[in-house]
């Protein structure tokens, strides 16, 4: 079940789920990659033709990944460039980060590096390059205009680190699996924060 939020509202747990962790997480990328509609897609199961920019919009939803219960906080951000800058709308109080391209623009998968990068640069600190990512090829269903091959996004991954998903809004395909994976990435990413904080307390 999912509720959208008028934008600059904060909505409480209560106001949508009984039980569950609450994560804040935001999809990122370029403008007209489908951001928008992978959202849409998870937590309604619907596809909207045609292409609407956006400026910023929240949304609720509650799912399951592993037996665990999430009450998600989704933030559709308006699209980025090499030089867009992120405030804190989209710093402050993320717990994980969706990075979309589209498979059938090249020059939305160039531009990855710069937002990844823009996107570190914004959240400052030492152990950046930990929080929890996922890159995701948007778009697969039109195989036959394809630009962008899985082997070279999943190069790219692995050259910033992080996991590699595709999906497309359009179907439903791999759509819940790029949300679930990277509730996965977050709550690994808090574990092994939980453990180095034992460590320095013990020592």
């Amino acid at each position: 079940m999912a509720y959208p939020v008028a934008r600059g509202v904060h909505p409480t747990t209560g106001s949508f789920l009984s039980e569950g962790k609450l994560r804040k997480l935001a999809v990122i990328g370029p403008k007209c990659v489908g951001k928008s509609s992978i959202i849409l897609r998870f937590i309604e199961n619907t596809f909207e033709e045609g292409y609407t920019p956006t400026i910023e919009d929240l949304f609720l939803v509650s799912t399951n990944v592993d037996g665990t219960a999430f009450n998600c906080e989704l933030l559709d951000s308006a699209g980025q460039d090499d030089v867009s800058t992120y405030g804190a709308q989209l710093t402050i109080g993320i717990r994980g980060y969706l990075i979309v391209f589209s498979v059938r623009d090249r020059e939305t998968f160039d531009l990855i590096r710069p937002v990844n990068q823009n996107l570190l640069v914004s959240l400052g600190g030492p152990a950046t390059h930990e929080v929890p990512r996922v890159l995701v090829g948007n778009q697969i269903d039109a195989a036959g205009e394809r630009k962008v091959s899985t082997e070279e996004a999943q190069a790219l991954a692995r050259e910033l680190r992080i996991p590699y998903m595709e999906c497309s809004a359009l179907s439903g395909e791999g759509i819940q699996d790029v949300f679930h994976s990277l509730l996965r990435e977050v709550e690994g990413t808090a574990k092994v924060r939980k453990k180095e904080k034992k460590k320095c307390v013990i020592s």
